[in-house]
């Protein structure tokens, strides 16, 4: 009785987070337009952050039989049929924006306009530390 008790202390907490979470994104909001360039790249990895977070929670869900076991079966295809549709979405835009980032790398290309590329360090650079490199204002070489 106990564990269950503290199984719905848990579900209780990770619903109450998703709500905090909600609230501030839906306040940040409104001020996105007002930042600079730097401040929507941090509002970007955040907004990934916490869509893996979320992700992760389902897919932990669905790997406990003591989750998915007694959970109606309405209930599963309707989080099915709405996350289907969620990935959906996100195919459809990161084809899309991977494409037209690819045309516009190439334009820059075409047009011998300066595209940094981190230096050759000896070792793989991550796309973090690249970015961190960067951020920093660490040049780098064609």
């Amino acid at each position: 009785m106990r564990e269950l008790e503290m199984f719905l202390r848990n579900l209780d907490s990770w619903v109450e987070d998703q709500r905090r979470a909600l609230e501030i994104i839906r306040k940040y909001r409104e001020s996105l337009e007002s930042r600079d360039r730097l401040e929507m790249v941090l509002t970007l990895r955040f907004i990934c952050q916490r869509m893996l977070k979320t992700v992760k929670g389902f897919d932990t869900w669905l790997h406990s039989p003591f989750i998915v076991g007694p959970m109606p079966l309405e209930v599963i295809r309707e989080v099915r049929e709405k996350l289907l549709n969620i990935m959906l979405r996100m195919l459809e835009i990161s084809i899309k924006h991977v494409e037209e980032y690819r045309d516009y790398v190439e334009k820059m290309l075409q047009n011998k306009t300066i595209l940094t590329v981190p230096e050759e360090t000896g070792s793989e650079e991550s796309y973090g530390e690249s970015f961190e490199r960067e951020a920093r204002g660490e040049t780098y070489r064609m």
